[in-house]
């Protein structure tokens, strides 16, 4: 599971993992939440003693079970509305590039080259691959 930092830093991450293959991105998705609910499992079967252990590991820890499980909660939230994000954006970048420039332009500032990249493979993977054959 990787540590990213914002919503764009996540999307990025999850269409890079999928190997551009729309296909892998729900299946990517489920496994990283199942990952977020066990370490949530784990985390509250800790004592308080285990975890402060457990967190004095890292320098920069936060004695607080909740904080991790919290973090961990917002992350799950965050992962299922990925795939309707994906959906959304391949939409307009299929049928309306400007919408789709327009988005990244706003919603994703200092993403927008490496999502426009990502969205292009993922595009062309996704809609290329789907065509009907005619040999």
């Amino acid at each position: 599971m990787a540590k990213c930092n914002s919503g764009a830093d996540l999307l990025l991450w999850v269409i890079q993992e999928a190997k551009f293959d729309y296909d892998n991105i729900q299946k990517l998705v489920k496994i990283n939440i199942e990952g977020c609910e066990e370490r949530i499992k784990e985390i509250e079967a800790m004592s308080q003693e285990q975890f402060l252990a457990h967190i004095s590991k890292s320098i920069f820890g936060v004695a607080s079970k909740d904080y991790y499980i919290g973090n961990l909660r917002r992350r799950i939230e965050t992962l299922k509305d990925i795939p309707q994000v994906i959906d959304s954006l391949l939409h307009s970048w299929n049928s309306e590039r400007w919408l789709f420039n327009d988005t990244l332009k706003h919603a994703y500032k200092g993403y927008v080259r490496q999502l426009k990249q990502a969205f292009e493979k993922l595009g062309q993977n996704r809609f290329n691959s789907k065509l009907p054959s005619f040999s």
